[in-house]
């Protein structure tokens, strides 16, 4: 054809031929050079392409003499990415259009980006909770402040998760507490609130014993107000550690205070449906301290159960060292011993208390 196109280096000339075939060659050859377009790079990736807001992406290809960058996305040219990396923040297509001294150029494979919306960061509404006030018999609220439909909230105190709503109600414990707000991948954390209390006792636990009749008891007996509230109403002239049920089946709580003014609510127990302490181990939550120990040591127990508590200790080589009657008759056992006089080493306590038993190693350095 009288058109060619030229697409390798070489020196180009042209025949011409009429009908009766005769030629004739150009006057002239045209030199063309074809000079190399770049080597497409890899784009390097460090880290996920798909992220919340507030993150990124670092993009990069290995820098090379000579070569000129310009990072593009689907809507262009990005201003001011002439370097061999680039941090993409937005959802989009990401790309390499690298160019040499020749003026060739040539584009990498596009880079993926997604970023999630991050949600609104949530605040906590307080409710009835007043920093520092008495706990009280009342239960406090903690809510996310206008939560918005389609989030998940997760509740954290002190690092550990405690519930999966939007909001936290009942006899908190102190701590510091926030919530986690979700919105697909992406979440927003509330800042931290303090949440702790005028001094008050320890939450009680109420032991029951029956059926014939039932008798409960608080865990702690050393209170100086008790309160037993029955189906939600308070039981006039029930104001000792102890109360006698009788056969009134239903929900109990127990309210302590060691002032009269700051009170703390037991869990709600509910009989007959309770298990009750018959064959409760009384030694399950027995403490010996310390341990290791000089000689010294406390055993100290909660319980109800009563009668004689025997404690036989025992040397390493099998030697009975100390033989111990006590007679128990309340909640609270404590009493300390002393090993000082015998020699170092490990020792077994065997107790023993109506039908049970438990056996115990005390270390004396």
């Amino acid at each position: 054809t009288s058109q060619f196109t030229a697409r390798s280096s070489g020196f180009y000339s042209l025949t011409v031929f009429n009908s009766s075939g005769c030629f004739v060659n150009s006057t002239n050859n045209v030199n063309v050079t074809v000079n190399p377009t770049p080597v497409i790079p890899t784009v390097s990736i460090s880290g996920p392409t798909q992220f919340c807001e507030g993150e990124s992406v670092n993009l990069s290809v290995s820098l090379s003499e000579g070569i000129t960058y310009s990072w593009h996305n689907q809507d262009g040219a990005l201003t001011g990415a002439v370097s061999n990396s680039f941090a993409a923040t937005l959802t989009g297509e990401y790309f390499l259009e690298i160019q040499n001294s020749d003026g060739c150029r040539s584009k990498t494979v596009p880079v993926g980006v997604i970023v999630g919306r991050m949600p609104l960061k949530p605040d906590i509404e307080t409710g009835s909770y007043t920093e520092g006030k008495c706990l009280g018999e009342t239960p406090i609220r903690l809510s996310v402040d206008n939560a918005i439909t389609g989030y998940n909230y997760k509740w954290f105190r002190n690092g550990a998760s405690v519930a999966d709503t939007s909001f936290i109600e009942g006899f908190l414990k102190p701590g510091q507490y926030y919530v986690e707000v979700q919105d697909g991948e992406c979440t927003n954390d509330s800042d931290s609130l303090n949440v702790w209390f005028k001094d008050a006792p320890p939450k009680p636990f109420i032991y029951a014993k029956g059926p014939t009749v039932w008798y409960l008891t608080s865990s702690i007996i050393t209170a100086l107000k008790y309160k037993w509230y029955y189906n939600g109403t308070l039981i006039s002239g029930a104001d000792d550690y102890l109360y006698i049920a009788n056969q009134n089946l239903g929900k109990y709580n127990l309210s302590i205070s060691n002032d009269g003014v700051c009170y703390t609510i037991s869990d709600t127990l509910t009989i007959p449906e309770v298990t009750g302490i018959d064959d409760a181990d009384p030694f399950e939550a027995m403490r010996i301290y310390p341990n290791p120990t000089t000689g010294l040591f406390t055993i100290e127990m909660n319980n109800n159960v009563f009668g004689e508590l025997i404690i036989d200790i025992f040397s390493q080589n099998g030697s009975k060292v100390l033989n111990i009657k006590f007679e128990k008759t309340t909640e609270h056992f404590s009493s300390q011993i002393d090993l000082s006089g015998h020699s170092k080493g490990m020792y077994l306590i065997n107790l023993s208390i109506d039908k049970f038993k438990a056996v115990r190693k005390v270390m004396v350095e």
